[in-house]
């Protein structure tokens, strides 16, 4: 039988707290499990890129160099590779062409766009009962198909005929086909294709895993990092490694973290009653506060009922080190303000939001420090959205002081809740979440943390221009139709399945060749095939050219761990220790 790599045990359904501790800070992502290392089958390869200083915004990445080839290109080998426990002869046990169902191929998503340096592509299948697969990849430049058999039931591709592979067939079409030998013979071929772009991506990722769903046992949630190629990925932060603590104030979960403009620090919202705080995640100085913060900007962080927590580069100085976020008056306010904390001296103050009727949670401030965008809602439970309306308006921050609120269109409409907004390296485009307003008034039963916009199987990832327009549904929010129904939330949605497309944000920078700008995105999704669900991470493609805007299928980031439940990913350049 195909034998599955990288899935975990099994974990026990959550059982949420009520408000104390530290499960509410779930809900701006959505539950999870627990983590480990998992490794793709392969013949052989190994990654690894070391980390950049920070930055803040986007300068846009150099086009890759396109190799030619003298002839057809001779990256795929002329022999098939026989791996993962695979008989010798598996080759021969492959003659016609099979009449069987063909099994469902998860990986590559069919249409998908990598990135030029990538985690090399996996393929991955769901095929009870099979004992062998014949995985061929093909590419009209390629002078040989690269045949692969194995008896596991995914192979990633070899990194150097994926880095030679990269630099040849760029904005070209490669095709994946794959049979199987089951229990009623050989099937029939399951196929997609992805395209490798002609840009690479930037940055590295910082998420939050959680082990067995209770985020209120410190030891079961963690901070993991990588950069972008990198094979595995690295612990950067655990919660007793946070330093911040000369207010009193204890830190017992460390989720919905943001970066900081200089990439050295995350920034959070702590354990019940919800203060903020920072925390190096430089290999050095794990969990150290920044020089610049004395007491008066600890007091400033840790007062009650503060949310999600955002910065900008162009206000990351001596003297203006400006943080951003939602201020509470109890633990549920629907009326809550935005407010900016100067962290150097401990100064705050409310930013006007002239012209908005509700509360505010869950900012992002712009790249360029002129603008902030919110979500305008009366469901600000905790620094976060549970039930109620949503809406995405944008404020100028004003030096300090706000001003007219203004609805951003294509994401204030009244039939659906907008929340959890980013915005693209350069500004111009805003990713949220949506759900539909009948979805996000769904009020919980006995569990005050599940209902309406937290952990709701229906919500997806749109984008919008940021000076508003027509709203775009992700193309990544839609897993290969063979994909098995997920229920993420029974206790509140018992019967309703859905993948909780959650919390996308964007890299920290544009790819430009020619005409065209490629946007990735990472975000949470509860789409993989392991029980009981656990949320893992997919990274997707935006291209921008003068006359279309194109999405693309989802990338599932295979050197994550598949035991735990990983969300909240943030895409910055940080200061991450090198991975070798």
């Amino acid at each position: 039988m195909i034998s599955p790599r990288g899935r975990g045990p099994a974990s026990s359904p959550a059982e949420a707290a009520a408000l104390s501790v530290t499960v509410a800070l779930l809900a701006a992502a959505g539950v999870g499990c627990a983590f480990s290392s998992n490794q793709a089958t392969s013949s052989s390869g190994t990654g690894g890129h070391g980390a950049s200083s920070g930055s803040s915004g986007s300068s846009g990445t150099t086009p890759v160099v396109i190799t030619p080839c003298t002839g057809k290109c001779s990256d795929f080998p002329s022999a098939p590779i026989v791996t993962g426990n695979a008989a010798s002869n598996a080759a021969s046990m492959f003659g016609g062409s099979g009449s069987a169902a063909g099994p469902c191929l998860t990986e590559p998503e069919d249409g998908s766009l990598f990135p030029n340096n990538w985690l090399r592509p996996r393929v991955k299948v769901s095929a009870p009962g099979a004992t062998l697969l014949e995985i061929r990849f093909h590419a009209d430049m390629e002078a040989n198909d690269l045949v692969v058999y194995t008896a596991q039931d995914n192979w990633a591709m070899d990194n150097v005929i994926w880095k030679n592979l990269a630099a040849h067939v760029v904005n070209l079409p490669i095709s994946v086909s794959v049979r199987a030998l089951g229990p009623s013979g050989l099937t029939a071929a399951s196929t997609a294709t992805f395209t490798v772009a002609p840009v690479e991506a930037g940055g590295q990722m910082v998420y939050w895993a959680l082990r067995g769903f209770d985020a209120s046992n410190s030891d079961n949630e963690e901070l993991f990092g990588f950069s972008v190629g990198d094979e595995t990925v690295q612990s950067v932060l655990k919660v007793l490694e946070v330093q911040q603590t000369s207010s009193g104030v204890s830190v017992g979960c460390i989720g919905c973290h943001t970066a900081t403009p200089d990439g050295s620090f995350v920034g959070f919202t702590g354990n019940y009653p919800w203060p903020n705080a920072l925390a190096s995640v430089e290999g050095g100085s794990r969990g150290a506060m920044p020089s610049f913060l004395g007491a008066p900007g600890v007091t400033t962080l840790t007062e009650d009922w503060h949310g999600i927590i955002t910065f900008s580069g162009q206000h990351w100085a001596a003297g203006d080190h400006i943080g951003i976020t939602s201020q509470s008056s109890d633990a549920v306010d629907p009326r809550a303000n935005l407010i900016w904390m100067e962290m150097d001296s401990g100064a705050s103050g409310v930013l006007a939001r002239t012209g908005d009727p509700a509360g505010a949670a869950a900012p992002n401030f712009s790249h360029d420090g002129t603008r902030v965008v919110y979500t305008s809602t009366n469901a600000n439970q905790d620094g976060r959205m549970g039930v109620g309306t949503a809406d995405l308006y944008t404020i100028p921050y004003g030096d300090r002081a706000g001003g007219a609120a203004t609805p951003v269109a294509g994401a204030a409409d009244a039939a659906f809740a907008e929340y959890y907004p980013a915005f693209s390296p350069d500004d111009q485009l805003i990713a949220f979440n949506r759900l539909t307003q009948a979805d996000a008034n769904v009020t919980p039963t006995g569990e005050p943390y599940d209902g309406g916009m937290y952990l709701n199987p229906a919500a997806e990832v749109w984008m919008v221009p940021s000076a508003g327009g027509d709203a775009v549904r992700l193309r990544a929010n839609d897993p290969p139709a063979c994909t098995p129904p997920v229920k993420p939330n029974t206790r509140v949605y018992p019967d309703k399945t859905g993948w909780d497309n959650s919390w996308a944000k964007w890299s920290p920078e544009v790819g430009v060749a020619g005409d065209s700008h490629y946007y990735w995105l990472i975000f949470s999704s509860y789409r993989y095939d392991v029980s009981p669900p656990r949320g893992q991470l997919y990274m997707t493609a935006v291209v921008r050219s003068e006359i279309r805007t194109d999405t693309y299928p989802a990338i599932y980031l295979w050197n994550q761990d598949v035991t735990t439940s990983n969300h909240t990913p943030a895409w910055d350049v940080f200061k991450l220790p090198r991975v070798d």
